[in-house]
C-alpha cells in the first residue's frame, strides 16, 4: 500500500498542454525590481529510483513555469504552476540593500493541487528556503539554496476494509531541499539559468500511503 513517489516532480507536456511542477527555483536570491514582472519557462530531467525502476516517463521531464512581480525595494512575489494540476504562491524578501552585489533572502509559500500521482489524490505543498546570490563580472551570478518542503497528502490509498492501517502523524512528508544553480547574462533582460535540485527525504506520514523519492533534478530555463 506504499508508493514510492518520484520525488513529486510529476510535471510535464501531457496532451499538448504545458504544465508545470513548480518544485525548481530558477531565481537568484535577488528581487524583482518594483513594478516589473518577470517571467520564468524552464525544462529538466529528473532522476530517482522511479526513473531506474520504469525507465524515463513523461514526469522525468518537469517543466517550471512561473511569474514574478516587484512589491518594493526588497520584497517580490511570485505564483508558479504545481504538479501540472494546481498552482503555488510565495513572497521572497532580501535582507540586504539591492545596492550590494551580495543578496540574502528569505522565502515562503504555500500551494496546493488536486488529481495529482495518476490519482484522484490532493497535495498541499508548503516550502521555506534561504537563497544567497551575488552578481560577479561579465554578467555572472552564481546562487544557491537550502529550505524545508512539507507536502501533505490526501486521498492517495484506498484503505481495504477491516485492514488495519498507520493513523497519520500530522506532519506531512518533508523534505531537506538544495540548490545550486548559475544565472548567465545578469545585466541584460533575458537571462539563462541552469539549476540543480537534490531532494533528501527526512520525514514520513505512514498515514498518508505516500513517500517522496531522494530525487536529483537538473533544470535550464530562460528568464524575462
Amino acid at each position: 500500500m506504499r508508493a514510492r513517489v518520484a520525488g513529486l516532480a510529476l510535471a510535464a507536456a501531457v496532451a499538448a498542454a504545458t504544465t508545470g511542477c513548480g518544485l525548481g527555483l530558477l531565481q537568484t536570491a535577488r528581487t524583482t525590481d518594483p513594478g516589473r514582472i518577470q517571467t520564468s519557462l524552464g525544462m529538466g530531467v529528473l532522476e530517482n529510483d522511479m526513473m531506474l525502476e520504469r525507465g524515463v516517463a513523461p514526469e522525468n521531464l518537469p517543466v517550471q513555469v512561473g511569474v514574478r512581480v516587484g512589491v518594493t525595494e526588497q520584497l517580490d512575489l511570485g505564483a508558479a504552476l504545481l504538479m501540472g494540476a494546481g498552482g503555488m504562491v510565495d513572497a521572497k524578501y532580501n535582507l540586504l540593500s539591492r545596492s550590494r552585489r551580495l543578496a540574502v533572502s528569505l522565502q515562503a509559500g504555500v500551494g496546493g493541487a488536486a488529481n495529482v500521482v495518476g490519482s484522484s489524490a490532493s497535495i498541499v505543498h508548503v516550502p521555506l528556503r534561504a537563497l544567497v546570490s551575488r552578481d560577479l563580472p561579465a554578467g555572472v551570478t552564481p546562487y544557491g539554496g537550502v529550505g524545508y518542503g512539507c507536502f501533505w497528502v490526501f486521498g492517495y490509498g484506498n484503505p481495504v476494509p477491516g485492514v488495519r492501517y498507520a493513523a497519520r502523524t500530522g506532519t506531512g512528508d518533508g523534505v531537506l531541499m538544495v540548490t545550486a544553480g548559475l544565472q548567465l547574462f545578469s545585466n541584460r533582460r533575458v537571462h539563462l539559468l541552469l539549476e540543480y535540485d537534490f531532494w533528501e527525504p527526512v520525514v514520513d506520514d505512514p498515514g498518508d500511503f505516500y513517500e517522496v523519492a531522494r530525487s536529483h533534478i537538473v533544470l535550464a530555463g530562460l528568464q524575462f
